[in-house]
């Protein structure tokens, strides 16, 4: 089957040239995996509506393999760039529009696990703009305050975390002023952050349960942020890693197991996805995030979990094409 490849071929400011470069590394994986499986794979690099129109428009692709995570480097038009692919092919791999848009929207993605019984870290949504800070007090510190509608950790840095109304409030001015938007202020959990993997169509299946480890100085903030995941080289990136093989005990494994697969059904997500659970106090799981069509290229979390795991890459995107066209004929 003839596929094409569709990811940013750039991307605009600072903060996003490493996740550009990143998702050009996985479209090429994904080409040479879609290549060994026996398709034959076109890369179709996207900027903007007119490149992804010239790209797809009348080449007669049975798919596409979706990897485009933003139109003119806005992150907030992902979903559309996945409707605006499904206008040229019906099998379009990956979570649907639908569960994209709404996964970019922190707040409303809490709002969803919540109605689904599924627990999240008590907090608030806030406006851009100077938030008082009598109006935080009622929170439970420290908490963690990150933007409500960025991705790949965009803005959230060691000063995330804050242990007073005080300063939380001057945390959210300063991204208000960085980067605009609204911004999610959350209680942190000080417990293990557990990720988990997943891949299918209505029914999920479960890839790996990995952990993320901190070897941090004792005043370091205990936090995944930016650097990382995309500053390769900083000591932020030298001291965090990620076990594959986590010590977990049956009942916590059920537990996590239940919650992803619980929110994979209703949030509506195909194709992969990664969620990102946290421990509290006393050890009970809590969904900090929902990523949709995580990243695939070779030095990344979704590339790892499957060679962990023992899975061929070249089978596993031949089965997203599966998948793909399961959802495309329900």
């Amino acid at each position: 089957m003839r596929v094409a490849v569709v990811y940013v071929s750039a991307a605009s400011g600072q903060l996003r040239d490493a996740a550009c470069e990143v998702n050009q590394a996985a479209a090429c994986e994904v080409a040479r995996g879609l290549e060994r499986a026996g398709h034959r794979a076109c890369l179709v690099p996207v900027r903007d509506e007119s490149s992804l129109e010239r790209g797809l428009g009348g080449a007669g692709f049975g798919a596409a393999f979706n990897l485009c995570e933003s139109l003119r480097g806005d992150p907030a038009r992902e979903s559309e760039a996945a409707m605006r692919i499904a206008r040229h092919t019906a099998r379009v791999t990956g979570c649907p529009p639908e569960a994209l848009r709404l996964l970019l929207d922190k707040p409303a993605t809490k709002l969803r696990l919540a109605a689904l019984g599924l627990p999240t870290p008590e907090g608030v949504a806030r406006d851009p703009g100077p938030i008082p800070a009598e109006r935080l007090e009622g929170l439970e510190y420290p908490v963690v305050v990150k933007p409500a509608r960025e991705d790949a950790s965009i803005g959230i840095t060691g000063a995330s975390l804050a242990h007073t109304p005080e300063a939380a409030a001057a945390r959210a001015s300063e991204l208000a002023g960085a980067l605009g938007g609204p911004v999610l202020i959350e209680h942190y959990l000080p417990g293990r952050e557990l990720h988990v993997f997943l891949a299918g169509g209505a029914e999920p299946e479960l890839i790996l349960l990995s952990e993320i480890l901190f070897e941090l100085p004792p005043d370091s903030p205990r936090l995944l942020t930016y650097d990382p995941k995309w500053r390769v080289g900083s000591a932020e990136y030298r001291a965090t890693r990620v076990d594959h093989a986590p010590l977990v005990d049956p009942a916590l494994r059920d537990a996590l197991c239940e919650i992803a697969c619980r929110a994979w059904t209703g949030l509506a997500l195909s194709g992969y996805a990664r969620l990102d659970l946290r421990l509290d106090e006393s050890g009970a799981p809590h969904v900090l995030e929902v990523n949709a069509n995580p990243d695939l290229s070779p030095a990344e979390g979704m590339h790892e979990a499957l060679r962990a795991a023992a899975l061929r890459f070249d089978e596993f995107v031949a089965r997203q094409l599966d998948w793909a066209w399961s959802a495309a004929s329900a």
